[in-house]
């Protein structure tokens, strides 16, 4: 089951950091981590995320364009 991430605020120290990256994404850590930033996107009715926004420095980012109340069009 997915779980909601604590999304991290401005002035965190990782946002600036060099994100390391990812070399095989089929492993079960890099799927449940997928799993979580698509739950904590849905729920925070954002456009995209990435793992450093979370606290997880490695290159990922999901976007996903969608209507949704924030963005409507």
């Amino acid at each position: 089951m997915a779980e909601l991430l604590k999304i991290s605020q401005l002035g965190n120290p990782i946002l600036r950091q060099t994100a390391e990256s990812i070399t095989e994404i089929q492993t079960q850590p890099v799927q449940s981590l997928i799993d979580n930033l698509l739950a904590t996107l849905q729920h925070s009715n954002g456009v995209g995320i990435a793992a450093p926004q979370v606290g997880i420095s490695q290159r990922l980012l999901i976007v996903a364009s969608r209507p949704n109340p924030r963005y409507p069009h």
